[in-house]
């Protein structure tokens, strides 16, 4: 199986710096063009399904890649971002400050009323599992969230990309990750949504990741 991993648009809360968690979002203008310039750069790729968050920044984005494909978008909760709990909706800034009061970080730290990412995992790594059952051979793409990407990709070919928090995927951009019947898994390619950006390149990840 080929799987292409997109992230949704750039939205309002980005750019303002909110926590987003399970709210919806609104793509920006910016987040629009986005997802039509993944859209264009996908067109070419034989995708049997297009997968999604049910959030509407991912929502939307899918929508407009499936238009593309003829597909209708396939609404998967489990490709949600991970709960901020009393975090969303807030400035990231105190989401990133109480994780440092307590000497903690995204991969362990769980809001009052969120998820920590063993939870995450449980879900995403559910899907991925579905999906694995249902599509052997064919191209289905993904889209979803900066968390859920990050994790993916740790758990699939054991690689992290450079940058940090929120912009260590770019909005719009795609990952293309090949899928061996034996499970094993490699990188085909970095597709970003505007290729005059170039690709960001993958990074090991630290074992226990």
């Amino acid at each position: 199986m080929r799987l292409i991993l997109i992230r949704h648009g750039r939205t309002e809360e980005n750019i303002k710096r909110i926590a987003q968690g399970h709210l919806p979002g609104r793509l920006s203008n910016e987040g629009m063009a986005q997802a039509r310039m993944a859209a264009d750069g996908l067109a070419d790729e034989p995708m049997a399904a297009i997968f999604s968050s049910d959030l509407a920044r991912a929502r939307e984005t899918a929508a407009i890649i499936a238009r593309a494909h003829n597909l209708q978008t396939v609404l998967d909760p489990r490709l949600r971002e991970q709960s901020f709990g009393i975090y969303e909706g807030r400035p990231v800034s105190e989401l990133i400050d109480r994780m440092a009061r307590e000497n903690s970080d995204y991969t362990c730290f769980r809001a009052e009323g969120g998820e920590c990412r063993d939870d995450l995992d449980a879900r995403v790594t559910g899907f991925l599992t579905d999906l694995r059952e249902i599509y052997t051979d064919e191209t289905v793409a993904v889209v979803t969230h900066n968390g859920v990407l990050k994790l993916l990709l740790a758990r699939m070919i054991g690689c992290e990309f450079q940058g940090n928090g929120h912009d260590a995927i770019g909005n719009g951009d795609a990952v293309v990750v090949n899928i061996s019947p034996d499970g094993s898994a490699s990188l085909e390619r970095i597709c970003p949504c505007d290729p005059a950006r170039g690709a960001v390149l993958p990074e090991p990840v630290p074992a226990g990741v």
